[in-house]
């Protein structure tokens, strides 16, 4: 476990080796921290905390499979990529990539139950939400959210066109 806010702040940081048993990584670990450029995630991670690389300078994360919560990486201007290592997420929480101004695609992973709407505002450049399973509860958002196209699987029962039409009428 690291501790909340252990390295917040930290601008001169730019290497961090995390120990492969690291099962989490407490709220806003390392926001602000805008040396750190990358870092390998191990695979034992279970837990990310709320606002965990806020603001850090990270351009490329992969998400550990065990990580299903994800709300951790709003004003990372510089991220680009976001991998996931797994195939399922619960929630992809409010602000979870808010204001990260270079992401351009993000590809869910197979599995997604949850995503509220304002996950992604502030985005920019971000143009697709490729999605490659059953269509997650969309949770309504108090932010305005951003206009994207999101792609899902053809043939794919669950993506009806009532269901979107209630979707995009909701909010």
């Amino acid at each position: 476990y690291i501790d909340d806010a252990a390295f917040g702040s930290c601008s001169a940081l730019h290497t961090v080796k995390l120990s492969s048993t690291l099962c989490e990584i407490g709220r806003w670990c390392f926001m602000g921290c805008t040396a750190l450029q990358q870092i390998e995630l191990p695979s034992s991670l279970q837990t990310l905390g709320s606002g965990a690389f806020q603001g850090s300078g990270l351009v490329r994360i992969t998400i550990p499979e065990q990580v299903q919560d994800i709300v951790a990486f709003s004003e990372c201007r510089n991220l680009e990529e976001v991998t996931f290592a797994g195939k399922r997420i619960n929630i992809l929480g409010s602000g979870a990539f808010r204001d990260c101004v270079s992401l351009t695609t993000v590809n869910m992973p197979t599995e997604v139950s949850t995503v509220y709407i304002d996950a992604f505002t502030g985005c920019n450049k971000l143009t697709s939400i490729n999605f490659y399973g059953d269509m997650p509860k969309f949770q309504p958002s108090y932010i305005f959210a951003i206009e994207l196209i999101v792609y899902y699987p053809e043939g794919n029962v669950t993506w009806t066109q009532e269901a979107m039409d209630a979707f995009v009428g909701a909010y």
